[in-house]
């Protein structure tokens, strides 16, 4: 099998690991390398002139000795399998680059012998580009499941985000997704290993959403746990899609309107410091967000009159939907002088005014009853 085939092959396996690029705090000096640290690894999907990143996304291998019931790579799976060569990888990926077809590299793997075999297999990869090619881009490198503390040093020292799936809230959630793999000795104990490490642009992990018929508030829970005990960065959430040949195959995919409504949520955990209370108040009995905006919700609880903009803190600000971090420090330059008075002043700074309106107070009159909104 030529290294085209391999590409098409592995490429397509690695679309069930959710990614983003981020920025590698990382200075370099003379000019004698290749690959601009920040020029590609930007933590948006697009350059502010709408250009895609464009991330070599592969994995070393897709043969697999885990048996996790989702995944199409798992043990005793009938699909074609294929695995890279260390030199095969880095001279396809350096040539992809040159070319300008790719910005940067996301690895990860299957695991074929073992952990440690695989991560030792992907670092040579890896390797050959620091210090061969001379490639200074950005590099995200997976760690497997298990891989022992020397090679999860290397990866942090050779790669710019390192990352490690939890894919399940809790231990007996995960047994129903995998019989192999313990959450807290295979997984939480590699993600404290990263932390300690410093990570240049942290390390992240996923959840596979609904795969083991957990709830939202679960998964929130121990997303938050992370945030709080082992550093983690960024969690991403991959709503359950049900595989050919898998023991999975039959069950009912999971709508991707909730692998939203999680980010949502995530995100107001990690940028807006919601509290998990502020998120269990919004959930149903079987603990399970509402359709649309959590913040809309969230506001619903905690508004019950519109407020006047030039009475609230910036913390308070942010309460509202349709005002972000930019907007709060443009309506707090104004507040002196009581100068927010109309819906078109408010949309010039920034505010989704579609979002916001419901819950504002202008010239002492309210835009929309709060009542209307009840649940």
């Amino acid at each position: 099998m030529n290294t085209v085939e391999k590409i098409k092959i592995l490429g397509s396996g690695s679309k069930f690991d959710a990614c983003s690029c981020t920025p590698a705090m990382r200075a370099e000096h003379g000019t004698k390398h290749i690959g601009d640290t920040l020029g590609c690894a930007i933590t948006r999907s697009a350059t502010p002139d709408g250009k895609p990143i464009s991330l070599f996304k592969v994995l070393y291998s897709n043969v697999c000795s885990f048996d996790c019931t989702y995944c199409p790579n798992r043990t005793g799976c009938s699909k074609q399998k294929t695995t890279f060569e260390d030199t095969e990888l880095a001279a396809a990926f350096m040539k992809l680059y040159i070319q300008n077809y790719v910005e940067g590299l996301f690895l990860s793997s299957g695991v074929m012998k073992d952990p440690d075999t695989t991560m030792e297999q992907m670092l040579r990869s890896v390797t050959l580009l620091r210090e061969t090619y001379q490639y200074r881009g950005y590099i995200h490198l997976k760690i497997m499941p298990g891989t022992n503390r020397d090679l999860v040093k290397q990866a942090g020292e050779l790669a710019d985000r390192l990352s490690i799936n939890v894919e399940a809230p809790s231990q007996d959630r995960l047994t129903d997704l995998s019989t192999i793999k313990n959450l807290k000795i295979d997984v939480i104990r590699r993600q404290r290993w990263m932390d300690s490490q410093h990570i240049r642009s942290g390390h992240s992990t996923q959840f596979v959403v609904g795969g083991a018929g957990e709830s939202d508030w679960e998964i929130l829970r121990m997303a938050h746990w992370e945030y709080k005990n082992v550093g983690l960065q960024k969690a991403y959430y991959s709503a359950f899609k049900p595989v050919e040949s898998t023991p999975l195959a039959a069950k009912k995919h999971v709508p991707v309107t909730r692998e939203v409504s999680l980010t949502r949520s995530d995100f107001l955990m990690r940028s807006y410091k919601y509290s998990l209370a502020d998120i269990h108040g919004i959930l149903d009995d079987d603990g399970m967000l509402p359709q649309g905006d959590p913040k809309f919700h969230i506001a619903l609880n905690e508004f019950d009159r519109p407020v006047d903009l030039n009475d609230l803190s910036y913390e308070e600000l942010l309460r509202i939907p349709g005002i972000g971090h930019i907007s709060a420090m443009r309506i707090l330059r104004l507040q002196k002088q009581h100068k927010i008075r109309s819906a078109k002043q408010l949309h010039t700074m920034g505010v989704v005014m579609k979002r916001a309106r419901p819950f504002l107070k202008l010239n002492g009159h309210a835009q929309t009853a709060l009542t209307r909104f009840a649940r």
